[in-house]
């Protein structure tokens, strides 16, 4: 038949009790169980350690540095970019042409600053060059600068660039002094080593001489410096 009220207030307060019970378990009261109805009852919570409160504040503080180092570690991008526009200048930079000849375009003072939006995907194809021939660097630099400023420079550019193309090529050609890159994995190590050795010379010949530095500053004669000095040289 169906359950009469008392029988619900009783199944009621057997789980508030059982409930009790694991309560003053974890608070240590201690380690009997309370009965209900004249039998043992099993707590219906597990049992767990109860965190102490500072132990819970320095979980919080940690946990929230980490939270901020998170943050700081995040890396964004603007969707703009500054873009710098500079004139053309014969010899801007200190620029020195690969090719043998004797203008080199190089970039002057800056005539304009913009923002420009990034790109949303790969773009066509610039118009503009990476290399430029003789020609077409004097081209530029005369458009740019004009011809009688253009002119001048060059007057003052060309013997100072052919002095030193004549000294770089001197030098490649100097067979003195010269070490070619090594062509193996074998004869890089055996360099290495040959440095290392006299590395290791240099620093027991350091050794030898640093011991007596204390005996000399103690000498309180000239002529206990010049025995020190003496015995190190027969030592040696």
């Amino acid at each position: 038949g169906r359950p009469s009220t008392g029988s619900r207030r009783t199944s009621l307060s057997g789980t508030q009790r059982r409930v009790s019970t694991h309560t003053r378990r974890v608070s240590g009261a201690g380690s009997k169980r309370l009965s209900g109805s004249g039998s043992a009852q099993r707590p219906i919570l597990r049992q767990g350690k109860a965190r102490s409160t500072a132990g819970a504040r320095s979980f919080r503080f940690w946990g929230w540095c980490s939270g901020r180092a998170d943050r700081g570690r995040r890396v964004t991008f603007r969707s703009t970019v500054k873009v710098s526009e500079f004139s053309r200048r014969l010899g801007g930079g200190d620029g020195v042409p690969t090719d043998g000849s004797v203008v080199a375009l190089g970039l002057g003072k800056v005539v304009a600053t913009s923002s420009v939006a990034t790109a949303s995907g790969p773009r066509a194809q610039s118009d503009q060059i990476s290399w430029m021939s003789a020609e077409l660097r004097e081209q530029a630099l005369e458009a740019s600068m004009g011809r009688e400023r253009f002119t001048k420079a060059r007057a003052q550019q060309v013997p100072e660039m052919s002095q030193l193309l004549e000294r770089r090529k001197l030098s490649r050609e100097d067979g003195k002094d010269m070490v070619l890159m090594p062509s193996s994995f074998a004869e890089a190590r055996a360099r290495a080593l040959e440095v290392s050795a006299e590395v290791e010379a240099g620093k027991a010949a350091e050794k030898k001489v640093i011991p007596y530095f204390p005996k000399l500053f103690a000498a309180a004669t000239v002529a206990e410096v010049y025995s020190q000095l003496s015995l190190h040289t027969v030592s040696a």
